[in-house]
């Protein structure tokens, strides 16, 4: 049994290994198994607030607590930084699985007084039972870590997994296992879709998007697959493989219409990495591309999410010389007090305003007063979802900046965006048009 050294409970490794015998051991005596899996919320800022010690120190309470509700054949396990887990074999109903957690989070309302220092825990919980939710020990995490975070985003302090939802979540399970097997075996693959200048009609980039042809699936479209390497604890994995992938790449495109940027998307959770700042400067080391052609977008209300570490952040990739792109704008929380101080050096206009602009007045009105305030801060903007020649004429004539969209081209492979850059000679009514090839 290996053990956690700072709480002296079994480790992650140790716990799996048990979760597996006890539900082959529930299916064999037909007997229900009970798993909680707590995540102390924002447990960052304790450690920030009052430093590591007291960090240290509230991570054995809680601990010591669970310990405290566990029975004696019960196990509990730290299983995560700021993770916690209890198998409970042997309950009655899954009412008694939910007790369990119930009397935990009482004990934790309770404040502590830490090394001086009054400190108030807080976290949300998953609760599965096996065999209802499933018999696999796997699949049985998978449900309750999904209820842990559906109670924090409900901010609820537990939430018993949803029965009904089985089928569903067995079909997400499913597509994290063959997302995990894709990106091992190569399967995943980069588009581009270019974006021009509206004033001399030229590219001046692409945007680098991630796509995914399974086997057995087809293309999964990209909001199921990224919400999956979320889930699946991918996706930091995945944005490092994309910025490797889309730097290489881009070092080959030909020079004929001078510098050409390249932009990689960053989700939440690689925001949210202490680690991106290194990842971003370590794959720039690796390739020849110069530091200022890199562009992450982020979306606005990832930005916002923390603005002051974000915005710390955006500092630090902008030593680098690297882009920031306001992803998305105006679909999040459009404060001008953030917008004011946020350290970007591009918004990108959101697809639902730009596509129905030529036929909507008020689509038209947020249009141009976005434009007009990036400029006021000394922003470009990007318009996305440019679909015909009316709406890039009507950007234009508004004074903005780049666009990208259908009209122009879709995302390709980068075998076709290269064909596509060296044939490109401008646009016309229908959208780009193409030289003949030599």
């Amino acid at each position: 049994m290996n053990e956690d050294k700072l709480t002296g409970l079994q480790d992650r490794g140790s716990f799996m290994q048990r979760l597996k015998l006890h539900c082959e051991q529930a299916i064999t005596m037909g007997h229900l198994l009970g798993l909680v899996i707590i995540d102390l919320d924002r447990f960052y800022r304790i450690n920030d607030q009052f430093g590591f010690q007291v960090g240290d120190e509230a991570l054995r309470h809680v601990a010591s607590l669970a310990t405290g509700v566990a029975r004696k054949r019960d196990l509990v396990a730290r299983i995560g930084g700021n993770q916690f887990a209890l198998i409970l074999p042997g309950i009655m109903n899954q009412g008694h699985a939910v007790l369990a957690a119930a009397k935990l989070f009482r004990m934790m309302e309770a404040p502590i007084e830490l090394c001086g220092h009054k400190v108030v825990m807080k976290g949300s919980a998953g609760i599965a039972v096996s065999p209802n939710h499933s018999s696999n020990f796997d699949r049985l995490f998978a449900h309750a870590e999904r209820a842990m975070r559906q109670a924090r985003e409900s901010e609820e302090s537990y939430l018993l997994s949803d029965a009904d939802a089985d089928e569903s979540d067995d079909n997400a399970v499913s597509l994290e296992f063959e997302l995990e097997s894709a990106f091992v075996s190569g399967d995943l693959r980069m588009f581009f879709q270019p974006k021009v200048q509206m004033s001399s009609r030229r590219p001046v980039g692409a945007e680098a998007l991630m796509r995914w042809k399974s086997g057995i699936r087809g293309y999964v479209p990209p909001e199921q697959f990224i919400a999956a390497g979320e889930r699946a604890g991918l996706i930091n994995s995945m944005t490092q493989w994309a910025l490797n992938v889309s730097l290489q790449l881009a070092a080959k495109w030909p020079d004929r219409f001078g510098p050409q940027t390249i932009s990689v998307n960053l989700s939440p959770t690689v925001m949210a990495d202490p680690d991106l700042i290194d990842m971003v400067s370590n794959c720039l080391g690796v390739w020849e591309v110069p530091r200022d052609a890199l562009v992450l977008e982020v979306t606005e209300s990832s930005a916002l999410s923390d603005p002051e570490k974000n915005f710390q952040k955006f500092e630090e990739l902008a030593d680098l010389g690297v882009q920031i792109s306001l992803d998305d704008f105006g679909t999040g929380y459009s404060s001008l007090a953030y917008f004011r101080d946020i350290p970007a050096d591009e918004v990108k206009l959101d697809k639902m305003f730009v596509q129905r602009m030529v036929s909507s007045e008020a689509d038209r009105k947020i249009a141009r007063l976005v434009i007009e305030l990036a400029h006021a801060f000394d922003m470009t903007i990007t318009a996305e979802g440019v679909e015909d020649a009316d709406t890039f004429r009507l950007l234009a004539s508004m004074g903005c900046d780049y666009a990208q969209g259908f009209f122009i081209a879709k995302p390709m492979p980068h075998e076709e965006y290269l064909l596509w850059l060296k044939q490109y000679d401008g646009l016309s009514q229908q959208g780009a048009k193409f030289r003949r090839a030599s």
